[in-house]
């Protein structure tokens, strides 16, 4: 059986959840990928997608959004020179902390290569670090 990574990072903001929570609901979080286009629904079994024009693209379905705390999506990259990487999960979570700080803690699972983990691990720490910017 091939081994399966997770990626685990999380980021402390200086706002609170709801202004977190914002900036995943217009899309902003997925703006900031640099992407040509973005396609995006925020609803329960609705698509967001993100071209990369000649590059790649990466795409998926929300299938959990509990407001102002958890978005869960199923999640895959196509191009970018790399292997597809199929049926990933990406899980946002929110909590509040002290003076109106937010802890967002992203884990995506079900990477299946070392390569595909490294380059989502750089690209979800540059956004993570962006994302800051937004406030």
């Amino acid at each position: 059986m091939a081994k399966n990574y997770t990626l685990s990072l999380s980021h402390e903001y200086q706002v609170s959840p709801e202004k977190v929570y914002e900036k995943i609901q217009d899309g902003t979080i997925f703006k900031l990928a640099g992407c040509d286009d973005l396609l995006h629904e925020f609803a329960v079994d609705a698509p967001v997608a993100m071209f990369f024009n000649d590059r790649g693209q990466i795409f998926g379905t929300y299938k959990e959004i509990v407001k102002n705390k958890k978005v869960v999506l199923d999640w895959n990259v196509t191009g970018f020179d790399k292997p597809e990487e199929l049926n990933t999960r990406l899980e946002i979570t929110l909590s509040p902390k002290e003076k109106n700080k937010t802890s967002l803690s992203l884990t995506n699972s079900e990477i299946k290569n070392e390569a595909s983990y490294e380059a989502k691990k750089k690209a979800w720490e540059e956004i993570l670090d962006d994302l800051e910017k937004e406030f």
